[in-house]
C-alpha cells in the first residue's frame, strides 16, 4: 500500500487497536512456553470473554463430542489455534461501537463469510483452517471501521449501494478515497496478526493479483472470495437474496475446482450452519 495511501486512511479512520486482554492472551498462545493454565488465567480476567469462547466452544462448529464446561478443557480439547480464533472474534465484535441496522448487517455478513470460508477450508482441506475463519470475520472490518470514523460518508456509501446500485468498491472509493480491504488489512497488520490474513483481506475483492505468488496465500484469498461470494448470493447480511449472483461463474470458484453439484451442495451447507450458528456469535 503506498504511504500516501496508508496516511489518507490514517488520517480518516480510527483504526482500532485489539483489545487488551486479547492482545495478552494472543502473545501467550503464541509463546511457546506459555502453558494452558498461564492462558486460562487470562482469559478468565474477563467474565465476558470467558462466556463467549465457551459459547462457542460448545457449538456445533467445532464438532466436540462432550459439553465443555471450563477454560481449561476448552484450550485443551479445541487447541491453542482455535482459542486464538475465538478471541480475535470476539475482539473482532467489539469494533462494532453502534449496533443499529448497517452495524447488524455488517455483522451478520461477516459471520456467515466466516462460517462460510470454514466450511469451504475444510472442502479443499486448507491445513490452517483457524486462520481462513479469522480472515471471513476480519474481510469487511474495513466497512466497520470507516462508519465507525465517519457515520454520515459512510451512510452515503450504503445509499450508493442499494439505492443507486453501486459496486461497493467504487462508491468507497468516491466518497472516502479509498476503500475497505484497504482499511481492513491495516487493522489486521495493527493487531499483529500473520501478513497471509493481512494480504487475503487486502485482495478478497481481486485475488488474481494474488495469481503466480504464494500458492497457500492464493488458496486462502480464494477461499474467502468464494465464501464472500456465497453469502452475498444467499442474501447473509443483506436485504436479501441476490439471485443475479452466479456463483458457479466465480474466478474463485474456478481457482478451487468446485462447480456443479458439489458446489451446489456446500451453498446449502454454509446456508444451514450459518442459520445454527449465528447466535453463537452473538
Amino acid at each position: 500500500m503506498p504511504a500516501t495511501m496508508q496516511e489518507l486512511i490514517t488520517k480518516t479512520c480510527d483504526l482500532p487497536a485489539v483489545p487488551d486482554v486479547a492482545n495478552r492472551v494472543m502473545q501467550l498462545l503464541a509463546d511457546p512456553d506459555s502453558t494452558p493454565e498461564m492462558v486460562c488465567k487470562t482469559i478468565a480476567s474477563d467474565q465476558s470473554l470467558t462466556a463467549r469462547i465457551l459459547k462457542i466452544a460448545n457449538s456445533p462448529f467445532y464438532g466436540c463430542l462432550r459439553t465443555i464446561n471450563n477454560l481449561k478443557s476448552a484450550i485443551v480439547i479445541i487447541g491453542y489455534s482455535a482459542v486464538r480464533s475465538l478471541v480475535i472474534a470476539v475482539s473482532t465484535r467489539e469494533v462494532y461501537k453502534n449496533f443499529g441496522l448497517t452495524e447488524r448487517m455488517l455483522w451478520e455478513h461477516s459471520v456467515g463469510v466466516g462460517i462460510g470460508s470454514h466450511l469451504l477450508g475444510k472442502e479443499v482441506r486448507l491445513s490452517k483452517l483457524d486462520d481462513v475463519f479469522v480472515c471471513g470475520l476480519m474481510h469487511d472490518l474495513g466497512k466497520v471501521v470507516m462508519n465507525n470514523s465517519d457515520p454520515d460518508r459512510y451512510r452515503r456509501v450504503m445509499e450508493g449501494m442499494y439505492n443507486e446500485g453501486g459496486e461497493s468498491l467504487e462508491v468507497e472509493q468516491g466518497v472516502f478515497g479509498f476503500s475497505h480491504p484497504e482499511v481492513g488489512a491495516l487493522v489486521v497488520r495493527k493487531w499483529n496478526l500473520p501478513e497471509e490474513l493481512e494480504q487475503a483481506v487486502r485482495f478478497h475483492h481481486d485475488i488474481d493479483q494474488l495469481a503466480g505468488q504464494d500458492s497457500y496465500l492464493h488458496l486462502l484469498a480464494s477461499i474467502l472470495s468464494l465464501s464472500d461470494t456465497i453469502c452475498q448470493r444467499l442474501g447473509i447480511g443483506s436485504r436479501g437474496v441476490d439471485n443475479s449472483i452466479t456463483v458457479q461463474d466465480s474466478q474463485a470458484a474456478k481457482n478451487l475446482g468446485l462447480s456443479g453439484d458439489r458446489l451446489d451442495a456446500l451453498m446449502a451447507a454454509v446456508e444451514k450452519a450459518y442459520n445454527e450458528e449465528r447466535s453463537n456469535f452473538g
